[in-house]
């Protein structure tokens, strides 16, 4: 978004941002990235970037003098100049130039000062608290080495670490820390991606300008620890760009690097919110955008204002669209982006039901119904019932000699209004009988109680509801499909 003379035009370009952005967002199409001018830290009663921490300390470790280029009260009259997004960069390559130490060298004692500054600073700077309230982002590319971020984020879902690490480097990792999004993510998944590596005792993180040419390098190249599934995700979802603080020619060749066609392309369906004060009043940068990458969106702030604005546009527009009922309450009903499955089951086959919930849930499927609970007297089942299955995409009805000796149940009614809507659905397979017997052999006449219509569907086979491979691949192909046909 270039600067415009015309204030009301500049208004305008600037609401039309937002409404673009918070509806990416809630439609889960949306990557924050967020940079160094959100990681800040508490220094003599001044919050400072955690980078320009690391810098200050590393020198003081070496005995070497510097000025702090950003401080208008350093009145040190010679040493380093430390500046502004570039001074852990400055500080690796004074130590290095004055012999103190060789680079290669530098990643553990850098490891060492992060962990001590951040052991002293246990608070969570507030703008990644805010960010991580936005529920409707699920992941995060980090440009950074710290875990700040992923801490804000299993705080705000109860203090669990219950956040991914995707870790990238050129080099390869060690096993444990060789990790990609799942095929199909779990309900409530959320991951952070480290896009320049994550700090550790070896040099798998960029600590300086050649480290970060690099990293993009072997990035482009395919090389070194790629998590492909995640990879895919930056290439496919629109970009939100907070606080990077990246150099002018570094911004574009990321964006390149993140879209799969050229970003000049006029039908170009991905966009990119770019947020960074500095780079909107580079006319240079900002005419680039404007001729050659039009679905780029410059905003005009600092990252922390930007986020705070985000949170509080989000947070109204969930506020006016919630009703005095809202829809956890009158559908008892668990969603995901992943997919919608309606479980059906007799009440006394409720552990076998568990056990395949579990396993379905730890495989990424969202769960639209699975009633936990014996249905109150006076609830108006049949209506929420009707409404889920109408919303469901898979139907699994389970199948036991349970079922076979009960001639009424719930799950018949269930089993009903499933056969009435597979009627409307062409194309695709909605309902899957499985059975939760031990044995079966493949034939389904052992069970005459079902409807006709389940006949013409091939059973699969969960044995005291542990899925079969088969069965596990089956249902993991038709999410897969599923998802694939809501983004085309």
């Amino acid at each position: 978004m270039a600067e415009t003379e015309n204030p009301n035009a500049q208004e305008y370009q600037l609401e039309e941002f937002w409404e673009d952005l918070l509806a990416f967002i809630e439609g889960g199409h949306v990557i924050p990235v967020i940079g160094p001018e959100l990681n800040t830290i508490e220094r003599q009663g001044e919050s400072i970037p955690l980078n320009r921490a690391l810098a200050i300390k590393l020198l003081e470790k070496y005995h070497i003098e510097f000025i702090d280029d950003h401080d208008p009260h350093d009145s040190k009259g010679a040493g380093v100049v430390l500046r502004k997004h570039l001074e852990l960069n400055d500080a690796v390559c004074a130590i290095a130039q004055q012999g103190n130490k060789r680079i290669q060298d530098l990643y553990r004692p850098i490891k060492d000062l992060l962990d001590e500054i951040l052991g002293s600073q246990p608070a969570i700077p507030e703008s990644l608290r805010e960010l991580s309230r936005i529920k409707d982002f699920d992941l995060f590319v980090s440009t950074t080495f710290d875990d700040l971020l992923v801490k804000a984020l299993n705080e705000s879902k109860g203090g669990m670490n219950r956040t991914d690490e995707i870790i990238f480097a050129p080099a390869t990792l060690p096993g444990a820390q060789q990790k990609d999004i799942p095929e199909i993510p779990p309900s409530n998944y959320c991951a952070v991606f480290y896009l320049f590596g994550k700090a550790s005792l070896f040099p798998a993180y960029a600590i300086h300008d050649e480290d970060t040419l690099e990293f993009l390098y072997n990035l482009q190249a395919g090389r070194g620890n790629l998590p492909e599934r995640m990879l895919a995700e930056i290439r496919n979802r629109n970009l939100l760009l907070i606080g990077c603080n990246f150099p002018e020619w570094l911004n574009r060749f990321f964006i390149r690097l993140s879209n799969q066609e050229r970003l000049s392309r006029y039908d170009r369906p991905k966009k990119e919110f770019l947020v960074d004060r500095e780079l909107v009043c580079n006319r240079n940068c900002t005419m680039f955008y404007e001729r050659f990458s039009e679905n780029t969106r410059l905003y005009p702030d600092s990252a922390k204002s930007f986020v705070s604005e985000l949170v509080r546009r989000w947070t109204e527009r969930h506020q006016a669209g919630e009703s005095p009922v809202s829809a956890a309450q009158s559908i008892p009903v668990h969603e995901s982006r992943s997919g919608e499955i309606f479980i059906s089951y007799a009440h006394e086959d409720m552990p076998y039901a568990q056990n395949l919930y579990e396993e379905l849930d730890r495989n990424g499927a969202g769960i639209i119904w699975f009633d936990k609970s014996s249905i109150m007297p006076g609830d108006v089942w049949e209506n929420n019932i009707k409404t889920a299955i109408s919303r469901c995409s898979l139907f699994l009805a389970l199948v036991s000699s349970t079922t076979e000796n009960r001639k009424e149940g719930v799950f018949r009614k269930e089993w009903k209004m499933a056969v009435q809507r597979n009627e409307g659905i062409q194309g695709k397979r909605f309902i899957y009988p499985i059975v939760l017997d031990q044995e079966f052999d493949g034939n389904p006449d052992n069970y005459r109680l079902v409807p006709e219509e389940f006949r013409a569907i091939q059973f699969a086979h969960a044995p005291d509801g542990n899925m079969t491979d088969v069965l596990q691949q089956t249902i993991i192909l038709a999410l897969r499909d599923i998802r694939r046909r809501r983004s085309a």
